[in-house]
Formats: C-alpha cells, sequence, structure tokens
C-alpha cells in the first residue's frame, strides 16, 4: 500500500513537472564547460543563442557556437559530437574563411521512427576544425521544449579516436555480457530440471527477460523487426515490468517472506503489474524511461526494506542479498553523480550497471547453486541416517518379535505348571476333610498360584498392548451378573480381613458395549487394590449407574488415600506410591486399567482423600438399542446338573505335556478319552477308532501343531461335524481369533478351571447333539417333491458354475443361504454323496456327454472347460468313474 502511494504521487508530481516546462525554458542557457571530453574543456568555447525557428515561431531552436583555442593533440581536431535522441532536427555550419560558409544539414530519425528513448546519447554529428575555427550548430526539437532542455543537457564532445574506441569497447562487453547472462540463464535451466524450486524459476525468468530487454534497448534487432520507436519503447517497458516483478517475486521466495508475512509477500510483486497496464497504455513514450528507472528504485527499496524487516529469520540468504544488491545501489549514486557532472562521465560509467547486474546473477546462482550441492549432500547425509535409522528399527522389530516370542513361550510354559499346580489344589480343597492347618496351607499355595497367575496374564497383556496384538471384540454385556461374580471371588479374600463388599445399581439389568476379557480385568484390579489398601474391618461399595450416554462403575475403599501430587502417576507403568502405609505392588494393574478402559473409548477418574479413602470411577460410553442380549453370547452361568446324559461319548486329547493328559485323563473319567501327543498322531489314530464325539487340542506341538492338525481334519468331510475345543496357554487375540475363523467352537487358556472345562466340553456335545437331530428332523420333513426341487437348482447352479475351479462348499452355501454344515446334510439327503464328490461327478458326466458327441476339442479343453484344469487328475478320475481313459472314447468313436 505504502509503494503505491509513492507511485501515486510521482506520477502527480510528473505531470506538474510536464505542465510547467514551457515557463522553466526561458530561462536556459549554455555555459562554458556544459561540453566536455577530456582536455577539450579548456580547448573549446561555446556560445549559446536561443530563439525560434523563423519558418515556424513555435517552434524551439538552439544555436550553440563553438570556436577553438588549441589542441593538444591533432587527433581530436576531428571529433563527433554526441546528441541525445530527443532532438528532431540538427544542423552544423562552418566558416573556413571570413567570405564562405559550408553547411551540413541533418536529420535525425524521426520521432515514429525513433529508438527507444534512454538517458544516453544516441545520435553522433561529426565535427571537423582543421579548416576552422568556429562551428555553428542548430538544434531543433520540435515536440516540447522541456525536452530540448533536458537534451541540451545530455552533449558531449569526444575525438573520433575515442569514439571508435568507445564503440568497439561497447559492443565487446555487449557481447560478453550476453553470452555471460546466457549461460547463467542455462545454469538455472539445468537447476530448475533437477529443483524446480519457485526461486529457481523466477530468477531464470528474470535473467531470460533482462536479456531481451538489453537486447532490443541495444537495437540489435530493429533492422530486422522493422519496428517503430515507440513501439519498441513500449515493449522495453513491459520486459522492465516484467523483469522487476520476477526480482521482487524471487526475492520474496528467496528471503521466505511468506512464512513471516503475507502482506509483504504480496506487496513485493503485484504493484508492478497493477500499475504498469494503466501507463503502458497512456503515457507518451519518452516518459516511460523515467518510469522505469522509478521502479528499479523503488524494487531495491522493498527488497532493502524486506531485508531489514525478515533478516533474522534467514540470516545466510539475508547477507547475500545484500552483497548481491549493495554494488547495484552504489552504481545508482556514481550514475547520478556522472550525470551532475560531478565526476567524469565515461565509458566505465555508463556500462557499470551491466557489470553490477552481472555480478548480482553470479552472487545469487553461486548461492542457489551451493544450496542445491549442499541440500543434495544433506539428503545423502538424511538417507544415511534414515537407512540407518530403518536398519535399527528392524533391527528393534527383530528384537520385539524375539521378546514377544519369549514372552509367549514363557507364558506356555508358566500357564501349564500353573495349571497342574492350582488344579490338583482345587481338587484337594473341593473334597474336604482335610485338618485346619493342612488346608490354611494349601489355601495359602493357591492364593499364591493364582496371584502369580494374574502377574503372568498382566505382563502378557503389557506387551500385548505394545505390540499392538491387543485387539478388542466388544458384545453387549450385562455388567450387574459379571460384577456379582467377581464379588463373590473376592469374599473369602475380603473376610480374612474382615471387609465387606457392596454393590448397588440403578436397574436390574445394565448394558454396557465391551470386551468381557478386559472388563473383568479392569474390575479385578480395581476390587483387588480396594481391598488391598483398606483398612481392617473396612467397606468397599461399587455402584453403576446409567447416565445419558455414559454408564458409570465406582469402585471406592475406605483406605490410606492417595496424595493429590500422586493421582496423575498412578496410571503409569511400574509406578508406585511411596509411604509407610503403602503395600508393594508391581505398578502393573492400574496403567491396564487406564489403558483397556481407552481402548473402549471411556475413561477413568480418582477422587481421593489422605486417610479416608479413594473412589475409581470407570465411565463407558452407552450403546444404542441395549435391552435385548446379544443372540451370540453363550450363558455363562449353566447348572452342570443339567448337562445332558453322553452315555460315555468319546473325547480325542490331543496335548504333547504328558503330565496334563495324566491330569486329565483323572478328571474326565465319564468320557471315552483317546490321546495323541501331536496332531499328526492324532491323525492316524482317527483311522483306527471310531470317530469321536468331541477333538480336544493344543495349540503348539511338536511335528504337527494344533492350527495345522484342524486344517488336515477339516479338509476331509468325514470330520467337519466334530466340535473341537482349543486347550492352550497362548493368550494372543489373533490366535485366538485366527482358530475360530477356522470353525473351531471354544478356546480355553491355560491354566483353567476343571469345573469350566467340563462345562464346556457338555455344552459342545450337547450343541452338536442337537444338530444331528435337527439334521434327522430335517430328513423326515423333506419331501419328494423339495428334494427334486433342491436337487434341480443345485445342478443348475453347479452347471453354470462348472468352469470355476475353484467351486466349494462355502459358495453353495452363500448361494443357497444355509450354513456349510446344513449345505452338507441338505446334499447327503439329496444325492447320497458329499458336496465334493457331487460336484466332481457332474464334471464328470459333463465330460462323458461332450466326448461321446465327438465335440472338435482336445481333452485337455474340455476339462479346462469343466474347472478341472489339472490333466492327470482328470484323467485318472474319469478312468476311476467310467472304467476307460478319455482318449479311449475318441478312438472308439472314430
Amino acid at each position: 500500500m505504502i509503494r503505491i502511494i509513492i507511485i501515486l504521487l510521482f506520477l502527480i508530481t510528473t505531470s506538474i513537472a510536464k505542465g510547467q516546462a514551457s515557463i522553466e525554458m526561458l530561462s536556459i542557457s549554455v555555459h562554458e564547460g556544459d561540453i566536455s571530453s577530456k582536455d577539450t574543456l579548456e580547448n573549446l568555447e561555446w556560445e549559446s543563442l536561443q530563439g525560434f525557428d523563423t519558418m515556424d515561431s513555435t517552434i524551439p531552436v538552439y544555436w550553440l557556437k563553438i570556436r577553438h583555442k588549441e589542441f593538444t593533440n591533432d587527433s581530436i581536431k576531428s571529433g563527433v559530437l554526441l546528441l541525445s535522441n530527443l532532438f528532431d532536427h540538427v544542423e552544423s555550419y562552418n566558416s573556413p574563411h571570413s567570405d564562405s560558409v559550408i553547411a551540413i544539414t541533418g536529420k535525425i530519425v524521426e520521432y515514429q521512427e525513433r529508438s527507444i528513448v534512454r538517458g544516453i546519447n544516441k545520435n553522433a554529428l561529426p565535427l571537423n576544425f582543421n579548416d576552422t575555427e568556429t562551428l555553428y550548430i542548430k538544434l531543433t526539437c520540435i515536440r516540447t521544449e522541456a525536452l530540448l532542455k533536458r537534451s541540451l543537457t545530455d552533449l558531449e564532445y569526444i575525438s573520433q579516436k575515442d569514439f571508435d574506441e568507445y564503440f568497439i569497447r561497447t559492443h565487446t562487453f555487449f557481447v560478453l555480457f550476453t553470452g555471460m547472462e546466457i549461460l547463467i540463464f542455462l545454469i538455472f535451466l539445468f537447476l530448475i530440471y533437477i529443483k524446480p524450486t519457485k526461486d529457481n524459476i523466477y530468477y531464470a525468468f528474470m535473467v531470460i527477460v533482462s536479456l531481451s530487454e538489453i537486447i532490443i534497448r541495444n537495437k540489435v534487432f530493429d533492422s530486422i523487426w522493422g519496428l517503430s520507436g515507440p513501439f519498441l519503447a513500449k515493449i522495453e517497458f513491459c520486459l522492465v515490468i516484467l523483469m522487476l516483478y520476477s526480482f521482487s517475486a524471487f526475492i520474496a521466495h528467496y528471503l521466505e517472506i511468506q512464512k513471516y508475512s503475507k502482506f509483504w509477500y504480496r506487496i513485493m510483486a503485484w504493484p508492478y503489474i497493477l500499475l504498469g497496464i494503466p501507463v503502458y497504455l497512456y503515457s507518451d513514450y519518452p516518459f516511460l524511461s523515467d518510469l522505469n528507472n522509478f521502479y528499479f528504485l523503488m524494487t531495491i527499496i522493498g527488497a532493502s526494506v524486506c531485508l531489514i524487516k525478515f533478516r533474522k529469520q534467514n540470516p545466510h540468504r539475508a547477507n547475500v542479498f545484500l552483497i548481491a544488491i549493495s554494488p547495484i545501489v552504489l552504481n545508482g549514486i556514481l550514475i547520478i553523480m556522472a550525470w551532475k557532472k560531478i565526476i567524469p562521465h565515461n565509458f566505465w560509467t555508463l556500462n557499470s550497471l551491466f557489470l553490477t547486474l552481472l555480478f548480482r546473477d553470479v552472487i545469487f546462482m553461486t548461492d542457489l547453486v551451493w544450496g542445491f550441492f549442499q541440500d543434495k549432500s544433506l539428503i545423502a547425509i538424511k538417507e544415511i541416517e534414515v537407512n540407518q535409522l530403518q536398519e535399527e528399527k528392524k533391527q528393534l522389530k527383530k528384537i520385539e518379535e524375539l521378546k514377544t516370542t519369549f514372552f509367549n513361550n514363557v507364558s506356555h510354559e508358566l500357564r501349564t505348571p500353573l495349571t497342574l499346580l492350582l488344579g490338583p489344589l482345587e481338587s484337594v480343597l473341593n473334597k474336604g476333610k482335610l485338618n485346619k492347618e493342612t488346608e490354611q496351607e494349601l489355601k495359602m499355595s493357591m492364593k499364591n498360584g493364582k496371584y502369580l497367575l494374574q502377574l503372568v496374564n498382566e505382563i502378557l497383556d503389557l506387551s500385548k498392548l505394545d505390540h499392538g496384538q491387543l485387539s478388542i471384540i466388544k458384545k453387549k454385556q450385562d455388567v450387574i451378573p459379571i460384577l456379582k461374580g467377581i464379588i463373590e471371588s473376592f469374599k473369602k479374600y475380603a473376610a480374612e480381613n474382615k471387609q465387606t463388599i457392596y454393590i448397588t445399581h440403578s436397574s436390574a439389568q445394565i448394558f454396557i458395549d465391551t470386551d468381557r476379557d478386559m472388563f473383568e480385568k479392569m474390575m479385578i484390579n480395581l476390587v483387588s487394590n480396594a481391598i488391598k489398601y483398606s483398612k481392617s474391618t473396612g467397606e468397599i461399595h461399587i455402584t453403576v449407574k446409567e447416565h445419558k450416554e455414559s454408564v458409570s462403575i465406582t469402585v471406592i475403599d475406605s483406605g490410606i488415600g492417595i496424595a493429590p501430587s500422586d493421582i496423575e502417576a498412578i496410571f503409569k507403568r511400574y509406578y508406585q506410591v511411596d509411604g509407610k502405609e503403602s503395600v508393594s505392588g508391581t505398578g502393573i494393574g492400574l496403567a491396564i486399567v487406564k489403558e483397556f478402559i481407552e481402548l473402549h473409548e471411556g475413561s477413568v477418574t480418582v477422587q481421593s482423600t489422605i486417610g479416608k479413602g479413594s473412589s475409581f470411577e470407570l465411565n463407558f460410553p452407552v450403546i444404542s438399542d441395549s435391552n435385548q442380549l446379544d443372540k451370540h453370547i453363550i450363558p455363562y452361568a449353566v447348572n452342570h446338573t443339567e448337562s445332558i446324559d453322553v452315555n460315555k461319548s468319546s473325547i480325542l486329547l490331543v496335548e504333547d505335556n504328558l503330565d496334563m493328559r495324566q491330569y486329565l485323563e483323572r478328571h474326565l473319567t465319564e468320557y471315552n478319552l483317546y490321546q495323541a501327543a501331536n496332531g499328526h498322531e492324532a491323525l492316524s489314530l482317527l483311522k483306527s477308532i471310531q470317530k469321536p464325539d468331541l477333538i480336544i487340542t493344543d495349540y503348539m506341538m511338536p511335528v504337527m501343531d494344533g492350527v495345522e492338525f484342524i486344517k488336515k481334519l477339516k479338509s476331509d468331510e468325514d470330520f467337519l461335524m466334530i466340535p473341537l475345543i482349543f486347550l492352550t496357554a497362548r493368550t494372543l487375540q489373533n490366535d485366538k481369533i485366527e482358530v475360530l475363523h477356522m470353525g473351531v467352537d471354544d478356546y480355553i487358556i491355560k491354566p483353567f478351571d476343571m469345573t469350566e472345562l467340563k462345562l464346556r466340553i457338555d455344552i459342545s456335545l450337547k450343541n452338536s447333539l442337537n444338530q444331528k437331530k435337527s439334521m434327522l428332523s430335517t430328513i423326515d420333513k423333506f419331501s419328494l417333491s423339495e428334494m427334486a426341487q433342491f436337487k434341480k437348482e443345485l445342478d443348475t447352479y453347479i452347471i453354470t458354475n462348472i468352469s470355476n475351479t475353484k467351486l466349494s462348499n462355502i459358495d453353495l452355501a452363500y448361494h443357497f443361504s444355509i450354513s456349510e454344515r446344513s449345505l452338507i446334510r441338505k446334499i447327503k439327503s439329496a444325492t447320497g454323496q458329499t458336496p465334493a464328490a457331487y460336484i466332481r461327478e457332474i464334471r464328470l458326466q459333463s465330460a462323458k456327454r461332450k466326448i461321446e458327441y465327438n465335440e472338435r476339442a482336445s481333452i485337455s479343453e474340455i476339462a479346462h472347460e469343466l474347472g478341472m484344469s489339472n490333466l492327470p487328475h482328470f484323467t485318472q478320475a474319469f478312468k476311476k468313474r467310467f472304467g476307460k481313459l478319455p482318449s479311449e472314447y475318441f478312438r472308439k468313436d472314430d
């Protein structure tokens, strides 16, 4: 805005000055010394006669009378008077004798044809003092007296020799300058190709525009183009505007002004475009020269202001800018001094601007090129660092994987012995008939064994959280019975400390969307801490409330309390509160509570008073449609006495640990138990025994693990209907999800409760028996018409998709919208074959028909068309079904 105001003031001032020029003309006179060149200053006498042309009194003219005193050098007797382009006519007269006058009349190029007006002289008038002492020169300017006034101050006389040398030096310098600028432009093009940044683009644009402007100014192509002076003047003005615009844009990006001030970023460039257009359209072309100079001055001032304002933000580039621009500013001062005749106006003052521009371009180019290679080296260093970091990351990941594997293996090794420790202890305690002392010791062992199991579980949970291996599977749960079950398990523990646990809830049923396993662990940690930190004979209250957008569960104890400074830290891993009354622990439980509740998108808050107790509140987000229990949830509290009479159902137990097999054998005496040490032994055993009613398998086993065993089992249709239970020490959620996707009915983690295991076995056997009854019932109700309709639809679907090599039970089940097991039962009822066998039969029958009809196709083409891409397998199946090879059918038909 400031720069726009300054430019407007400049335009107004120039207009006023232009209107007053004729008044100032009246006082013009040329004194001795106005025209000077080396030693001619003291050897020439000048007289001026002001007047008007006799032919047209309105046209101002100026007469110069030149006499020489004494030339010290004969070579300057023949010289050149340099005249401004602003003159229209010039006439020269000499008088070698008093009685004769020789006239030399010349006409300077007309206004319409004149080259670009600059502040320097462009036309030369030859003068010869060999035969005369006095020369008369008539100067005419038909346009304005103001231009004549300015032109008189630009007169200069030099010798012919100096003029020739000046001409040669100027053109040689111009060629060198042009070549250097082209080289710099090519370097910037290379930089743009490699690194197309805005500062490189703007500077390359400025260099090529500057070069174009200088070429036009020096009339390199005037004779070729044949363009008029005013038109070229306006072209030069546009190029100057573009040059200054690109320079300002370059400075804005070079100093990164946009990061610090959008105002200064905009004002650095746009005024040139906005003001350049009206000036271009309405200004007379001699005026454009002054305007170019003014724009150039304003660019330097604007750039300098930005330099001062933003130097601290980018000191290196600010210093480079200062070094590059300072010579241009100093050169401007020197040129003004030369115009004012303070210093000689010679070749160097006329061409110093080219030198400073070249110096500026070299400085900026050097810095940008240096910056490019520096950036390249930094990128190379960063790439090395990134590669090192990636390698370190890989190593750390490998270490973490090894650590995770170690934890998993340790958990497996710990859980199995813990099962064998806690199981027999539980059995002995349940039998009773123990003296008081033995019973107390066994209870202590049982208590510490469960505590050890809890620690193992917590450490593994933290490990899984760190590695992102702990996924959350939320289901709609009624929290009231879960909480009551947890309270029941802690009653004995609380009774030992003479403590009482109470639960209050706002409704008989309160549902939340939660992962049951995580929910139980959170509540067990909070209740355990409440008992641990409460005083003897204290009370623990659990409150469950429904709110509009959440469900809150609060555990309140009457314990020692927590200091305000410790409240934020208690949820950090391994943090323990210092103090005499604090109870020892691992510092893991509350960290797990916080991370688990965050996985539920909930929150935990604490309120505590030293000496009075603490309250921990868990907030779970409310769920919609919470009136009904999830249909997929199996009731947890099933009465074992209601289990069906299985009459010695058979179970195949696949377990590599001998002690575990013997332990289960002792406790599962109501079943016929077959045993195998790994999956390979189990597959061999299944071939020699009657098909079992249930299979229980471990996960990690030698030779063939549980997953591979299940895959083999599921590939045989004879064993698809057998219910499967995984009994393993692996706690990873991904492992559990993997085997459940494979069709496993239940997943039980070691150590386990024997009562729970028996309950789950009974539920699985009961579900399997119900499915068998449902199948028999379906077959009984399946009428002949319905069976025929089903078989027709089945045949149509198989024939339509017969070319699909991957056509499977799943595709058929999806098509008929039934489960895979129901599909198998239905196809067996309708065809007497398994789905795979029936699909194979249809394919073989279709192949036989195609061969019999002698279709023009090879055997391999027929097999591929019918979805049997394995030719040897097709040939073998065909021969087994029809007793002949397909090729024999061809020969027979021939």
